[in-house]
């Protein structure tokens, strides 16, 4: 349960373990838990989105995917940076490309 690396000796690592975990603990666990859920969820829904958009792309994906080092994540960085760019301007407003 301990890793190597600690330093303490056997009973402070025992000490440090031994504990109660409270109604409040319990609240703040399930709430973490639901907000993770959320956010994978979400995530999920983000990644099908990204799939949907590149779909008239696929063939030069699959193409790149091909050259060592290149790849989806790569791409999407790429193409993300060069069509979405930030204008500096007092209010920091998006393009009208994105």
């Amino acid at each position: 349960m301990v890793h190597g690396c600690v330093k303490a000796n056997r009973k402070a690592i025992e000490e440090s373990l031994t504990g109660y975990v409270t109604a409040h603990h319990r609240l703040m666990l399930k709430k973490i838990w639901k907000n993770m859920h959320r956010l994978e969820t979400t995530l999920s829904e983000v990644d099908r989105s990204i799939e949907k958009a590149i779909e008239p792309l696929q063939i030069e994906l699959d193409l790149l995917e091909q050259i060592p080092g290149v790849g989806k994540k790569r791409y999407y960085r790429y193409h993300l940076r060069n069509r979405c760019r930030v204008e500096k301007t007092t209010h920091m407003k998006l393009t009208s490309n994105c």
